[in-house]
């Protein structure tokens, strides 16, 4: 048990240090560590995400380098995400709060975005956007359709009280997934306490890499999710429009122009597009 916890203290410090390292030298090193460390470790996960993650792998599909992806809805084994989300709901708080934060956090972006795709399929393939499942005064991210602690909770609550609420991590923004084109890719694979801080990396540089998203002539078009939580990216001792600029620059080789450049470029956001993800 001892050296189980030196080692994952030992890897969370390695994390601290590469997150410090330009952007272009950051994820092949977080890949690498948390490569390794999933290869080691004698620390098991707490839950088991492994039948989620085989329905990620057999139907999600990158494109465009990676930066976009799709979800093939039709061919989604029910019955298996059904034992997934069983599994889900049988988790009850105390076992939750006895996780690590890495535990926790992965176990809520995979439970969003479970539930996300379950939602999905319960009116798929008549659906072309998630918004037509709510109605005039409800919006779908508020209906209380989800077990999750013993109660039935909406997506907006995961999201925004269980994940946005207790953990200061922006990335989070590009883990969940609203099942639209216009959302950050979904990923392939499960999150897991022990491939978190590479997958949340390797998230972030994807989306912003996407072509929706450019610097030209002073002005830097991103995203509305940027937007939206734009207090959430607070960077650089500022909030607002500069916070978010402030953060971006930390990955300004993805838009081949200077830290300076995009912190002292005029923000601009383009449309987002409520077409589903397939």
């Amino acid at each position: 048990m001892q050296d189980s916890v030196q080692q994952f203290t030992t890897v969370r410090w390695l994390f601290v240090r590469i997150k410090a390292l330009p952007a272009m030298f950051k994820l092949p090193l977080l890949l690498f560590v948390s490569f390794m460390f999933s290869a080691t470790a004698s620390h098991a996960e707490s839950f088991d995400h492994s039948q989620w993650n085989q329905l990620l792998q057999s139907n999600v599909t990158y494109f465009e380098d990676n930066t976009h992806s799709r979800i093939a809805y039709k061919n989604v084994d029910r019955k298996l995400l059904k034992q997934y989300l069983n599994s889900i709901a049988s988790v009850n708080m105390d076992q939750y709060q006895s996780w690590n934060d890495d535990e926790q956090l992965a176990f809520l972006i995979n439970v969003y975005n479970a539930y996300t795709v379950s939602f999905i399929l319960s009116k798929y393939p008549d659906i072309e956007s998630i918004k037509e499942l709510g109605s005039v005064f409800s919006s779908p991210w508020k209906k209380k359709n989800f077990p999750l602690f013993g109660q039935n909770v909406s997506l907006d609550h995961i999201e925004h009280t269980l994940i946005r609420g207790e953990f200061s991590e922006p990335r989070i923004h590009v883990a969940v997934v609203c099942a639209s084109k216009g959302c950050p890719p979904l990923q392939n694979k499960a999150f897991t306490a022990q491939n978190l801080e590479a997958m949340l990396e390797n998230a972030m540089q994807g989306f912003l890499r996407g072509s929706e998203n450019s610097y030209s002539q002073g002005v830097l078009k991103v995203s509305t999710i940027f937007d939206w939580y734009g207090d959430d990216f607070a960077s650089g001792g500022s909030k607002g429009e500069q916070g978010v600029k402030n953060y971006i620059a930390n990955y300004n080789e993805l838009f081949s122009v200077s830290v300076e450049q995009i912190k002292n470029a005029k923000l601009s956001y383009h449309e987002y597009d409520w077409s589903l993800n397939d």
